[in-house]
């Protein structure tokens, strides 16, 4: 399939979406984890409010946090905006990068950032960010199996654990003649489900910090 738009602008438009969505589907996820927990949350676009805030702001460091402090949200942002071009966004075909990593790649990627900030939020030396910080860590520690597991059973039926390839054999009739296979693997594939509702369950009651909104 050949691409209607020069690869370039795909590959800038995939970032562009992913940047300017994720404030939004944070706003829906922390909407629907407030009601769930019996809340009234805050608004769905609130995010993008936090962000213009913040934005205005000039950048404070504690006196004892190092140069790592600040250079923490560079490296968690460039990270995140490395993922659309590994992963199909708007395109079901290949683009040149996104032979270069695997969903294993990837999720190195959301790792790393999530570390970096993670160990900035140390150098704060407040005992609230010291609290967020380790409780990230811990639920992440509880999550990542399970993302994992999916992916290399997924990767285990298609044979391989590219993105793009992924897709494209999920697709293919080689996907089809994996059918026989893939109902023979329902009862470990249909565990999956079940785990994600575990998750979500398990992160919707742990202990919150109360934000600004929720007041």
């Amino acid at each position: 399939m050949s691409a209607a738009l020069p690869i370039p602008v795909i590959q800038l438009l995939q970032v562009l979406t992913v940047a300017l969505d994720a404030p939004g589907v944070t706003g829906v996820i922390a909407r629907v984890e407030a009601r769930l927990q019996g809340r009234r949350g805050p608004r769905v676009l609130q995010p993008y409010y936090d962000l213009a805030k913040l934005f205005r702001k000039e950048a404070l460091a504690p006196e004892q946090a190092s140069w790592f402090f600040l250079a923490a949200p560079l490296i968690a942002v460039t990270c995140y905006l490395t993922i659309p071009l590994l992963i199909p966004v708007l395109t079901s075909y290949g683009l040149p990068p996104g032979y270069m990593g695997d969903i294993l790649g990837g999720g190195f990627l959301l790792s790393l950032a999530s570390f970096v900030v993670a160990t900035a939020a140390l150098e704060t030396g407040s005992p609230y960010a010291q609290l967020g910080s380790s409780q990230a860590k811990t639920f992440s520690a509880i999550t990542e199996p399970v993302v994992l597991f999916v992916v290399f059973t997924v990767a285990l039926l298609t044979g391989t654990d590219l993105p793009y390839a992924l897709a494209a054999t999920v697709r293919s009739s080689a996907g089809r003649r994996r059918a026989v296979r893939i109902r023979r693997a329902l009862p470990a594939h249909a565990r999956h489900p079940p785990a994600h509702r575990r998750i979500v369950r398990d992160a919707t009651r742990r202990a919150q910090v109360p934000a600004p909104w929720d007041h």
